[in-house]
């Protein structure tokens, strides 16, 4: 298991290398441990997602003094429903508009705790097609077994409850139906409505907890540094694909480490790259709403060539032309290719 930690603007600052099936929650104090005794930093705040969410983990984060924000997981939290529920009757006005991530934020307080919901309605249509398919899935599925029983095919009340035990075990949304009707010759379903209605009050919000101050980070800014575990996300993706960190072929540990660590330099080289594109303004001609990304910018550069052919007694050297895409990118890079024009002669 590979940890990567970044700065807020997605440049990879440090990794840890884990034995195989380690328990991502215990992994935390380690990595605070080399964190602080590494970096000459004033103050730090480590973002995470729910998988390191433990009593256990918040309390060493504190006692390196060290702030915290997780998303917290949604639902059977006591905390989560009562801010929930604060924001779903909570003015308008309490709302802030965060433009940059299409969303808004609302400020609240439990038991002593800072939170801040989250909703935008991009996520909310998402979040509803996603429950209105997996839910006709498992109904499929459900009325079939209850035509098994009609036509007389499973009989048996335990026989009918393991069916339909199966059948629910694989779904994500198995919290949303009632199967508690089961008898022999006899399988009604039903809704969990309470569980549906709280689903559907869900969709497009995430809540964030934290240990902030208001005058560290407002609402919207809590938001911005939840957001920064994208870049995160996005560094292990480029890792994993135009890296080649995976698949590993070695055997022993010290070549195991040496490829991850030689992949980790190639991100930071990668995500530099990346910072200067961003900075140029370059844009992808393909997806003129999103920058040029390091990888494409790769791409365009290898149809470079450097071309060699002989003319009579001459032996000329010269490099293909660029396009203007490419040259941007190599400007932006900070080439110097004035002498790429002057094709080089030996007599």
């Amino acid at each position: 298991m590979i940890g990567l930690l970044t700065s807020a603007d997605g440049i990879p600052i440090a990794h840890h290398v884990f034995a195989g099936g380690t328990n991502d929650a215990t992994t935390l104090k380690g990595v605070l441990d080399d964190l602080t005794a590494r970096f000459a930093v004033g103050r730090i705040c480590v973002v995470a997602d729910r998988g390191l969410i433990t009593e256990d983990n918040i309390d060493q984060v504190e006692a390196a003094k060290c702030d915290w924000l997780f998303a917290t997981k949604l639902r059977r939290r006591t905390d989560v429903a009562a801010v929930l529920a604060e924001a779903a009757s909570a003015d308008e006005g309490r709302w802030q508009e965060v433009e940059r991530f299409g969303s808004s934020v609302l400020e609240t307080s439990y038991d002593g705790g800072r939170y801040v919901v989250v909703f935008s309605t991009s996520r909310q249509r998402r979040d509803t097609a996603r429950r209105l398919q997996l839910i006709a899935k498992v109904e499929g599925q459900l009325l079939a077994l209850e035509r098994r029983v009609q036509r007389g095919d499973l009989t048996a009340a335990t026989d009918i409850a393991a069916a339909a035990a199966t059948i629910l075990a694989r779904s994500p949304v198995k919290r949303l139906f009632d199967v508690s009707d089961v008898a022999d010759g006899r399988f009604v379903y039903d809704y969990n409505h309470e569980a549906l209605a709280y689903d559907e009050h869900l969709a497009g919000h995430y809540v964030l907890a934290t240990s902030m101050k208001v005058a560290t980070a407002d609402a919207a800014e809590v938001l911005a540094c939840y957001r920064s575990l994208q870049s995160v996300e996005q560094r292990f993706r480029v890792l994993k694909s135009s890296l080649g960190l995976r698949p590993i072929r070695h055997w022993t540990e010290n070549r195991v480490r040496g490829h991850i660590a030689i992949c980790v330099l190639a991100a930071v080289a990668e995500s530099l790259i990346g910072e200067r594109l961003l900075d140029a303004d370059l844009r992808d001609p393909d997806l003129n709403d999103q920058h040029l990304t390091a990888h494409r910018a790769f791409e365009d550069l290898e149809q470079i060539r450097q071309v060699t052919f002989t003319a009579g007694e001459q032996t000329i050297t010269a490099i293909t032309r660029r396009s203007q895409l490419q040259q941007q990118i190599l400007a932006a890079l900070g080439d110097d290719t004035r002498a790429w024009t002057r094709p080089v002669i030996d007599r």
